[in-house]
């Protein structure tokens, strides 16, 4: 035979082959007696052998579900909600070419899905890979009770927690933090301490976005993340109570309680958190100052031992009344008090440049510190249809109050005893803060998958700070007018957004487009010796945001995504606040009303295999990124916020989560960040580049009894952000956990056993100075908890997330 003719009958062939493989389809719809939609899997089976799958699907909201190129043959169709499967009635024989099936709606009867009492025993993932973000399940890793959330956030892919409490996402400053969809409204050493205070047993998972969809505010370089605290929709009553006691040095305790209560069409649920303060700071300054040709003239050592106390109440109390099944109204209240207080004793020596001391200052400084917060969120769900069009709307008001109370004694001795001078600041800080926003989402499914929403945002924020200083000679209280000063700022913030997905067998697609203009004014009142003074700033911009994700394969063991995004920050509110603020004799924080928004640009392009191994290569472009800097005038060390010029990172990451054995778990996190900075600084071009990595591991043994030992660990290398080269640091922490009853739960945690989690690096571009610094803290402790849940567990409506003011908590700063 010809052997054209060969190759044309095997092109043939193939033709056919390919055909009766992909040419036939089978569609269908899971619903419960009710006629709502399912969520779950739906498998497709040789006749007779339900254990030979050939093709797996998740139904998607409406409950829908789609195979495709499915071969000539004799099939059967599962449908698996958690442990249960239940089988499709009628077996389906595929027999000719361009067959498309489509079932009748499968109807799962309820007690198929509903127990008296539900124990569900499926583990948790770790980490969940989704298109738009990453969540990470908390309960999944022991060491992860007891602690704070802020320590939860420093054990998450990708997340970091610098030496000065800020939090970094694959190697970007710039996070914007939410609590259950709301904004913390907190930043800074603020924030830091608020997340130190949550207890981890109130929190159920993390997600993490670093292109968040344009329905979420496009403030945050490096992306959103938005902690979930765990809220039961369940019927009846249900209550979970953690206890933490943690031992360090000094002890400290984090408490909780949560608690639901739905009966017919009221639904009521709330948290509590009562936590204690009581640490400590040893905190070392080495500056060297030199003369022009780079020899030493001074050393300045300081040291300081920080005493921490206090204690905070945190609640949250919601409830929702779902008038129809389509329409439910919600409210929920929140609210922070929190009294801290610190001491800090500080010794400054200066040498000369042979060692001999030439003078010694001695400082204790005093701070009583309140903080209280008060929000109040109206919320409306309405859905015009089943399975049709819905509009959310939220209206927000949140009050903030700070106070503090200052005594700095600074004492000057010659020689070590030789007491040369005494001064005496009295300081009385306070700052009051109002935002009021107002949001709307309105979102509309088509029947080919396509799913539009736009939405609007209107926010008005209004803070007042006022500073008042005092030398106090003798018994007499001198005003200090260098440090007086009361600052006044009104901003308002209008948004809208469009968002569009489509989804397709293998291709989920997702591009949105936001706009947000901006309006403010600052207004620092004068005083006897310094006049008044007025700004304002006007600015917009468009976001956009894409997203897809492609399964290569049906099994879905081989999935491609990719996202972009661009984002603004816009500066704390306090950091705009003009005034000197001392720390100590010598160390100054000073705000910086001429700050600029920073915008950003960020692709990301990740490879999934098998939902258990992410590789994923990003790159950004930040401009005006704003960083601390510091500025040395006259000996005096100055602490201010400022725009850095330019920020490149390229980033590459690799993670994953294995099931190993049946007793076995192990998850692994790790980056290579390469980072290029240039931009004009105080003494001239402030340029970096430099490559700096991070790693994070974990394994989990699952041992008889119901016992549980954990051990988790990272490394840091050394890393240059801005003015600052902060060293290589890591930790290694281990966890017990025993299972007493089905309902409670008893765990000992292990932190920083070596010892190694230590912050300290160099400050960099300096003039004619050399700095260096190292903290000590109480990150070595041991801590036991106690987890009890009580109550019955039956599905019912999800409560309303409310989506309201989620930009402007972020940017407070106090």
């Amino acid at each position: 035979m010809d052997y054209r003719k060969i190759v044309f009958l095997i092109l043939v062939l193939n033709f056919i082959k390919i055909v009766a493989v992909q040419a036939q389809t089978i569609k269908g719809r899971v619903v419960d007696e009710n006629g709502t939609p399912l969520e779950g899997y739906v498998s497709l089976s040789e006749q007779g052998d339900s254990t030979d799958i050939e093709k797996i699907e998740l139904t998607d909201i409406n409950g829908k579900f789609e195979f495709e190129e499915i071969r000539i043959g004799d099939y059967e169709i599962y449908f698996s909600f958690y442990e249960r499967m239940t089988k499709f009635p009628n077996s389906i024989h595929i027999t000719t070419i361009n067959t498309n099936v489509e079932l009748d709606d499968f109807v799962v009867e309820n007690q198929n899905l509903e127990l008296e009492e539900v124990v569900l025993i499926q583990k948790k993932p770790l980490v969940e890979q989704k298109m738009d973000r990453t969540v990470v399940n908390v309960d999944a890793v022991i060491s992860n009770e007891g602690i704070s959330a802020l320590e939860v956030l420093e054990k998450s892919p990708g997340l970091r927690v610098d030496d000065n409490g800020g939090i970094n996402l694959k190697g970007r400053p710039g996070v914007t933090v939410y609590i259950d969809d709301k904004p913390t409204y907190l930043s800074g050493a603020d924030l830091a301490s608020y997340l130190s205070s949550l207890p981890s047993s109130s929190l159920e998972a993390i997600e993490i976005m670093t292109n968040p969809p344009a329905k979420y505010d496009a403030a945050g370089n490096a992306g959103i993340i938005n902690i979930k605290t765990k809220r039961n929709n369940i019927v009846g009553f249900n209550l979970g109570l953690n206890l933490s006691l943690i031992q360090h040095k000094y002890s400290e305790t984090r408490d909780g309680l949560n608690f639901n209560f739905r009966k017919n069409k009221i639904n009521v649920y709330g948290n509590f958190g009562y936590g204690t303060r009581n640490g400590f700071v040893n905190f070392y300054v080495d500056r060297n100052f030199k003369d022009e040709v780079g020899y030493t003239l001074t050393d300045f050592d300081q040291y300081s031992f920080i005493r921490r106390k206090g204690y905070q109440f945190t609640t949250t109390i919601g409830a929702d009344f779902y008038q129809t099944d389509n329409t439910t109204w919600g409210i929920v209240v929140g609210g922070i008090s929190r009294h801290p207080e610190s001491t800090t004793n500080s010794t400054s020596t200066f040498t000369d440049a042979n060692g001999v001391l030439d003078s010694l200052t001695t400082t204790r400084n005093g701070e009583d510190e309140s903080f209280s917060n008060a929000s109040i969120n109206l919320n409306l769900r309405h859905n015009f249809r089943e399975d049709g069009p819905s509009l959310g709307v939220d209206l927000d008001h949140i009050i903030y109050e700070t106070g503090n109370e200052q005594n700095f004694d600074d004492r000057t001795y010659y020689n070590q005893d030789e007491l040369t001078s005494q001064e005496v600041l009295i300081g009385n800080l306070s700052s009051k803060l109002k935002i009021s926003s107002a949001k709307a989402d309105y979102t509309h499914p088509f029947n080919n998958a396509v799913i539009l929403s736009i939405g609007t945002k209107s926010s008005y924020t209004e803070t007042d700070n006022s500073a008042d200083y005092f030398s106090k000679i003798e018994a007499d209280l001198i005003p200090d007018y260098d440090k007086t000063n009361q600052f006044l700022y009104d901003e308002h913030v209008h948004a809208g957004y469009v968002n569009l997905s489509k989804e397709y067998s293998k291709l989920s697609l997702q591009l949105g487009l936001r706009y947000e203009k901006t309006i403010s004014k600052g207004y620092q009142l004068g005083n006897v010796v310094k006049p008044d003074s007025v700004f304002r700033r006007s600015y917009d911009g468009l976001f956009p945001t894409f997203f897809a994700l492609y399964k290569i394969d049906s099994l879905e063991n081989h999935q491609l995504r990719i996202n972009y995004g661009r984002r603004i920050d816009r500066p704390y509110y306090q950091d705009l606040n003009p005034f000197i603020t001392p720390l100590n004799k010598y160390t100054f924080y000073v705000g910086n009303p001429l700050l600029l928004p920073s915008f950003s640009n960020k692709v990301e392009l990740s490879y999934i295999l098998k939902k258990r191994t992410t590789a994923t290569l990003g790159y950004s472009y930040s401009k005006n990124q704003v960083n601390e800097t510091i500025e040395i005038e006259n000996g005096l060390y100055f602490s201010r916020p400022g725009n850095i010029g330019s920020t490149e990172l390229i980033n590459f990451a690799l993670d994953g989560n294995y099931d190993v054995t049946d007793w076995l778990r192990f998850q692994f996190y790790g980056s290579l960040d390469f980072v290029r900075i240039r931009s004009n600084f105080y003494d001239g071009l402030l340029e970096h580049k430099g490559t700096n990595g991070y790693l994070q591991g974990l394994c989990s043994f699952e041992l008889p009894k119901d016992w549980v030992i954990q051990l988790d660990g990272n490394y840091r290398t050394k890393v240059t952000s801005g003015q600052f080269l902060y060293n290589s640091k890591g930790a290694l922490n281990i966890g017990i956990s025993k299972k007493l009853s089905e309902r409670s739960f008893l765990s000992i945690t292990g932190s920083d056993l070596l010892y190694t989690n230590i912050n300290r690096g160099e400050i960099r571009n300096l003039d004619s100075t050399d700095a260096r610094y190292k903290n000590l803290g109480d990150t070595r402790r041991i801590l036991i908890s106690y987890r009890l849940r009580l109550g019955k567990e039956f599905s019912s409506k999800p409560r309303h997330q409310s989506k309201g003011a989620e930009d402007e908590k972020n940017r407070v700063k106090h």
